[in-house]
């Protein structure tokens, strides 16, 4: 069976050289000093932010059971997180429902515990590391922390009896589980080793084919969140009339396709760009809407600029240019009425005020063409 493919391009020679997928056993990587500690250094491989809290600690009571990594996610949510090298086996999911059982009953004070003894911290470096979790979660808010638990595995290959178990904990009792595949490939030519990670499950889209024709709506790790709603439909109408303010090569040509649900009380919708820094968490711009409780009334709107300083250097952007990008936002910050943001690795600028739709698209449109030239010229420099 033909494997997958990875290839590195020869822009010079216009040629593709084909690299070869080989196994993690095969190069000298092992499970544990080495899959785990890049998991471990670079948590977005998974293909999301993740704040790691635990690293193989005995924590439970009545078992000495050790999970591999233990992690939090930008909505608060504990995650498991179960490594295997080459192959899964067969019960991988099952040992991962275990830990996110016990993990299920810990306080927030027992969280803290956790993650303390993972950083070596002492009783009173419990406050500096609240303030940690609370920079990283998206709300700042540690009311629901590990209200609800998440699950990733992660291996090089998946056994069918680990992908057909995911398939049905997804689609029968919405459990939020997925499996990242972790594929090494090896560049001869060159003898440079690469890394693919890819998410298999839950397949995108796949919602839509889960979920009764009649149910409009889609499970987020936040709840359900409407796709046709009034809310959705104030971004569509802000998306279509950007259009009208900005040059061409200005307009976003990516954006949320609905106005997803944030924790707690926020409806969100993102614009970005095509190109290889942009994306939607990593940098974009964002409009995050404040709606009256239950209801459908927006109160207030704020609008921001980030950036994942992390990200950009693993995608080759070099601190100096991340330097000029918060020169550049420092500049539109003092000549205008924004506040600075910084949340973890996440930089930019912020700006909330009273909902009205024109005073948002005016807004957001001098946002866009102040800031997007200056900041794709650094880029592409």
């Amino acid at each position: 069976m033909e494997k997958n493919n990875l290839y590195r391009i020869n822009i010079d020679e216009k040629k593709l050289i084909k690299t070869k997928e080989v196994e993690f056993s095969s190069i000298g990587v092992k499970e544990r000093y080495d899959i785990q500690e890049w998991v471990e250094g670079y948590p977005q491989i998974l293909g999301e932010e993740l704040l790691i809290i635990g690293k193989e600690l005995s924590f439970f009571s009545d078992t000495r059971e050790r999970p591999d990594l233990i992690a939090i996610d930008k909505a608060g949510n504990v995650v498991v997180i179960e490594l295997k090298r080459d192959d899964s086996g067969s019960n991988l999911e099952w040992q991962a429902i275990k830990y996110a059982s016990y993990l299920s009953k810990f306080s927030k004070d027992e969280v803290l515990t956790y993650f303390a003894k993972y950083r070596n911290n002492t009783d009173e470096e419990y406050t500096s590391l609240e303030n940690e979790i609370a920079e990283f979660i998206e709300d700042g808010s540690m009311e629901d922390l590990n209200k609800r638990q998440r699950i990733i595995l992660v291996s090089h290959r998946f056994a069918k009896e680990v992908t057909s178990a995911v398939y049905w904990l997804i689609d029968n009792y919405k459990l939020d589980i997925k499996c990242v595949q972790v594929t090494p490939y090896h560049d001869a030519e060159r003898g440079n080793y690469y890394l693919q990670s890819t998410t298999i499950l839950p397949v995108a889209g796949v919602e839509n084919q889960l979920i009764g024709a009649a149910d409009r709506t889609t499970t987020s790790l936040t709840g359900p969140v409407k796709k046709d709603d009034g809310i959705t439909k104030v971004c569509e109408e802000l998306y279509a009339r950007l259009g009208s303010k900005l040059d061409f090569s200005l307009m976003p040509t990516k954006r949320s396709r609905w106005a997803g649900m944030g924790y707690p009380a926020f409806r969100y919708f993102h614009l970005w760009y095509a190109g290889d820094y942009w994306d939607n968490w990593n940098m974009s711009y964002k409009v995050w809407l404040f709606p009256e409780p239950e209801s459908e009334v927006i109160k207030s709107v704020k609008l921001l600029f980030s950036f994942n300083e992390k990200a950009l250097l693993i995608n080759g952007i070099n601190e100096l240019k991340i330097e000029k990008i918060s020169g550049i936002l420092q500049k539109y910050l003092e000549e205008n009425d924004y506040k600075a943001y910084k949340k973890t690795s996440v930089s930019g600028i912020e700006l909330r005020f009273k909902y009205d739709m024109e005073n948002l698209l005016d807004r957001l449109s001098k946002l866009i063409t102040h800031t997007k030239p200056d900041i794709q010229a650094i880029l592409e420099e």
